[in-house]
């Protein structure tokens, strides 16, 4: 008996099932938000506008609302309330503490797609 005892097996890749490709994370594909063709709400139509204009803009938009809600207690503590504090700390260094961490992690958000191509 001259034959080989070793199993052929094909090499076909097996197609992919529906069910795995849509809750596998091996076949996610990042969702993207597609704003309507046509907005009706004025809220809408900046949100459309703002999500297409460059990136700048649009973290610039994002950003600018919360930078402002944390200068009002910079404000406040400076000028109507001095001696106000947040846990022993001066409600005004407290604002300064918040802003910087606020802009930092924004900064990482912002530098991030530099980083990553760039790295060495």
């Amino acid at each position: 008996m001259n034959h080989s005892m070793q199993r052929v097996r094909s090499r076909r890749d097996e197609p992919v099932d529906d069910f795995d490709a849509a809750t596998n994370p091996l076949h996610e594909q990042a969702a993207r938000y597609k704003p309507p063709e046509n907005p009706t709400t004025n809220f809408s139509k900046f949100f459309k506008k703002v999500h297409d204009s460059s990136w700048i803009v649009r973290y610039f938009t994002y950003i600018t609302p919360m930078v402002l809600i944390i200068l009002i207690p910079i404000l406040v503590g400076a000028f109507a309330f001095p001696d106000a504090n947040v846990g022993g700390v001066t409600l005004v260094w407290f604002s300064i503490w918040l802003m910087i961490v606020w802009l930092t992690l924004w900064a990482g958000r912002v530098s991030s797609p530099f980083l990553t191509c760039c790295r060495l």
